[in-house]
């Protein structure tokens, strides 16, 4: 867990181009944060919301529907994950509809 929160605590330059940045991409960085900060073990991507969870029940909701976004943030998750290997692996995908996406989101990093 310590080195993805030191990972989320930096510049996210390493992963992407500063072109490549925007508010989007950023956002989705930070719910990741937040999500291992109050120790979540599951994150869900909604058409409306991000739901994090722990222990099998919702701990907080983050609306994606406003203002419109400059991409979709289903895009800028996958984006995140194709790119950075120290988020990919501790986010592992268990569901994907075309509504909704989970990943469960593992603290203590398996080799």
């Amino acid at each position: 867990m310590d080195e993805l929160l030191e990972h989320l605590d930096k510049s996210k330059l390493g992963v992407f181009e500063p072109s490549e940045l925007n508010e989007v991409i950023l956002m989705v960085y930070n719910i990741i944060r937040r999500s291992v900060r109050d120790k979540c073990d599951f994150l869900t991507l909604t058409p409306t919301h991000f739901v994090l969870h722990k222990e099998g029940c919702s701990v907080n909701r983050f609306p994606v529907d406003r203002p419109k976004p400059t991409m979709s943030f289903r895009e800028a998750l996958k984006r995140i994950l194709d790119r950075d290997e120290v988020v990919r692996r501790y986010l592992h995908l268990v569901a994907e509809t075309p509504e909704e996406i989970s990943y469960q989101i593992v603290l203590e990093e398996t080799s």
